[in-house]
């Protein structure tokens, strides 16, 4: 009997341990999915972008709550003007470059972009009155320089002389330093002009000179003396020329003296002579001794 009652409690422990160990190994496998399931939940959300967190609905209310009001902020008043200063200062800086390089296509694009960012800039009308006063200057020297070309290839030389001078002179009295090509090339051609000039009446004196017709060639010299001072080519036969009208002069001041003592009046119409003859040269010693003598006789 008592050996029976032990059998049964035995049996009993054994169910008892069975079940509790049953329940240990449920408790365990639940622990293991549910921490599984959690880490792998916080590894999403840690994924995640902060911005999606604000479109997940939150239901607070029962009821749906009110849509949002995106009310428009207006534009800071400063961050706006320094936006459109610094897009227009590189134009303003680029422009007296453009000037410098007389492209006025460019230095009025320039313009019209700062007038697209600013209608209102200060400065636009008085970059914009520079710019169209340069280009009509320019305009204007052109156009006597074109002038000036077309009388040098038809060989009216002292009319384009004349024209290319006028340039030089413009050039010169303007209060602004405009850097026009014209101003170059009109100083070239002037030299251009002047060397023609003087080739072509060197030609003509020198003719002059050896048919010993040495007024006409002296006048020619003159004149070439008068376009090109430096003009070496003239220089020598000038001298010749000059030494030739010195020598003349000087015989016939020496006859009229010898008549000084005897007959005034021819004495006179020698000295009258000399004057008449070498007034195209009043460089002459002998020409101004005349005229001292004439002055001390009146």
């Amino acid at each position: 009997m008592i050996e029976s009652i032990r059998k049964n409690l035995n049996h009993k422990k054994i169910i008892i341990i069975s079940f509790i160990i049953i329940i240990a190994i449920c408790c365990l496998c639940f622990s293991i999915v549910f921490f599984n399931k959690e880490k792998s939940f916080t590894i999403e959300i840690l994924n995640c972008d902060i911005s999606d967190f604000k479109e997940i609905p939150v239901e607070k209310y029962p009821s749906k709550p009110p849509a949002k009001i995106n009310i428009p902020i207006p534009p800071d008043p400063v961050s706006k003007e320094k936006q459109m200063s610094e897009k227009i200062q590189p134009l303003l800086l680029s422009f007296p470059n453009l000037l410098k390089k007389n492209d006025y296509d460019n230095a009025l694009k320039t313009l019209n972009k700062i007038i697209e960012i600013d209608p209102t800039h200060k400065n636009y009308s008085k970059h914009n009155e520079m710019l169209q006063k340069q280009k009509s200057k320019h305009e204007e020297i052109k156009k006597i320089f074109k002038y000036g070309i077309k009388l040098f290839k038809k060989k009216k030389n002292k009319l384009a002389l004349d024209t290319f001078q006028k340039i030089h002179l413009m050039k010169k009295n303007m209060k602004k330093k405009y850097q026009f090509d014209e101003f170059e090339k009109a100083e070239a051609y002037i030299i251009k002009t002047k060397d023609k000039m003087v080739r072509l009446k060197y030609i003509k004196a020198t003719k002059y000179y050896h048919q010993k017709k040495y007024k006409k060639a002296i006048t020619e010299f003159n004149k070439i003396r008068s376009i090109h001072p430096g003009y070496k080519k003239t220089q020598e036969m000038y001298e010749s020329i000059i030494l030739n009208f010195e020598n003349e002069a000087k015989k016939m001041y020496e006859t009229a003296c010898v008549y000084e003592g005897l007959d005034i009046e021819i004495a006179y119409q020698k000295w009258n002579k000399i004057i008449k003859k070498y007034s195209f040269v009043p460089s002459l010693n002998y020409y101004q001794k005349t005229k001292a003598k004439l002055i001390d006789y009146k």
